[in-house]
């Protein structure tokens, strides 16, 4: 993907001149080597700090490309910049672990797709919602995309990336929201009425992935949820629903003692409140046994079933 230099907030067209002049002369080969070239004059620490979060630098960092790295990568770029004070700095400032890891272990995941968003106006690395899949398929939780199936005035429930909320006024004075919630490929608007805003606006943040449930309504300006309910996305794994109960499908001819033992294992790690039952299929049947177990299904939970398992054998029904 290449994203032009002028388009990212808060880097204005004479600060990017001075960065393409001093590249002109030959390539940058380092932070070190940009710090040392460019005209601190015309390019400000806003500047800096905005292209940073844009990940202008990964390609001077040794990365892998995956989130924690990225995070780790421009977390120490902006530790170098601000160590740099606007100044030109020598070599020996940083010492030599230019590509070491951050006293602080980097920038989170989370931390890292706001700032990009924040100097982009999008997400490029990934998607706030990406690392929530398993737990969405095992539920059934509905994607913002999957609510075009949906019918008109349908109680749904969808998850999705909270990408900003309006906040309104009653006649009456009472504070009320209007939140917009996405995922990769939709988008819907949620009516937060004051009862519900009252006791919930201080989980409401924008970037952070939300499940929300409420009444569809369906027009041809696009979908709008009347909010019933709003909870955070990782809360998921912990909500108890009445008769509620964790199912992992297991064909029997994959069920190996070691398996089965790592299950155990799993399970003892993972406790909870929801009971626990094993769907086992073998020559064409099902049995539905019941464990002695309660778990809370969470990703940590989901991914270590699927590793022995296979992948979507975990249900939350």
């Amino acid at each position: 993907i290449r994203f032009g230099l002028g388009a990212v907030k808060g880097a204005g067209a004479s600060a990017v001149d001075s960065i393409l002049a001093a590249r002109g002369e030959r390539p940058f080969d380092s932070i070190e080597d940009y710090l040392s070239r460019v005209d601190f004059k015309k390019v400000n620490k806003k500047v800096n700090e905005s292209l940073i979060k844009a990940g202008a630098f990964d390609s001077l960092s040794k990365t892998d490309g995956t989130l924690p790295s990225l995070g780790q990568a421009r977390s120490r770029a902006m530790e170098k910049f601000e160590a740099a004070g606007g100044q030109i700095p020598s070599l020996s400032l940083f010492g030599d672990d230019e590509d070491g890891a951050s006293p602080g272990g980097g920038w989170s995941e989370a931390d890292l797709l706001k700032n990009e968003k924040a100097a982009l106006g999008f997400y490029i690395s990934g998607n706030p919602l990406s690392k929530y899949a398993p737990l969405l398929e095992a539920t059934g939780i509905r994607s913002v995309a999957g609510l075009r199936n949906a019918e008109d005035k349908e109680t749904v429930e969808a998850a999705g990336v909270v990408m900003s909320i309006r906040k309104l006024q009653t006649r009456r004075g009472d504070l009320m929201a209007a939140m917009v919630l996405e995922d990769e490929e939709a988008m819907v608007e949620v009516i937060v009425f004051p009862e519900l805003y009252k006791t919930h606006a201080g989980l409401m943040d924008t970037d952070r992935p939300m499940l929300v449930k409420g009444q569809l309504e369906k027009s041809e300006k696009g979908l709008k949820i009347i909010g019933e309910d709003i909870s955070p996305l990782e809360d998921l794994p912990f909500r108890r629903k009445e008769n509620g109960r964790a199912v992992i499908n297991i064909n029997g001819s994959g069920a190996a003692p070691e398996a089965m033992r790592a299950l155990k294992d799993v399970v003892d790690s993972h406790k909870g409140e929801l009971p626990l039952y094993l769907k086992i299929r073998a020559r064409g049947s099902e049995t539905l046994l019941q464990t002695a177990h309660s778990i809370t299904p969470d990703l940590g939970f989901i991914a270590k079933v699927e590793q022995y398992f296979g992948k979507g054998t975990v249900k939350v029904v």
